[in-house]
């Protein structure tokens, strides 16, 4: 299936738990370790989202201690996802060009969600639940949404 571009250029937000990113990192397409089974296995891509919500709707259960925020440096060429089952919750798109990113954020994973366990994040309920959740620790802490 051929990727279908997103007509606008824009910023574009990922989130991570890694501790060896700096500010400023270039991240390279690659495919997934963590995807469903329905999702290409042969299209390297960089998973983003164009509001930190998304972002953290996407990864699902939060495992992390601490989480990072990035977002593109430039705005970019996003392309549509296929096969990926809550993109039109998460609205999660995908670049395919190695992409610099600059890092606007860091969380205690305790500090931004406590999430009940009865939210089974991989219902459309449940991603509903968190990314509302989400969107008012960010509005709470007085994080943009959107650049």
């Amino acid at each position: 299936m051929k990727l279908k571009p997103v007509k606008k250029l824009n910023y574009y937000y990922h989130i991570t738990s890694s501790r060896t990113w700096r500010d400023i990192k270039e991240l390279k397409p690659r495919v997934p370790e963590l995807c469903s089974d329905e999702e290409p296995k042969d299209i390297k891509r960089i998973c983003v989202c164009s509001d930190i919500a998304g972002c953290f709707t996407a990864v699902g259960d939060f495992d992390y201690e601490n989480i990072k925020i990035y977002r593109t440096k430039n705005r970019v060429r996003a392309y549509e996802p296929f096969s990926v089952f809550d993109k039109n919750i998460t609205k999660e798109k995908w670049l395919i060009e190695p992409t610099i990113f600059v890092k606007i954020k860091g969380f205690r994973r305790d500090k931004i969600i406590d999430i009940p366990k009865e939210f089974g994040v991989s219902t459309w309920q449940g991603q509903l639940a968190v990314r509302n959740r989400i969107k008012k620790f960010l509005i709470k802490n007085k994080i943009k949404l959107r650049p």
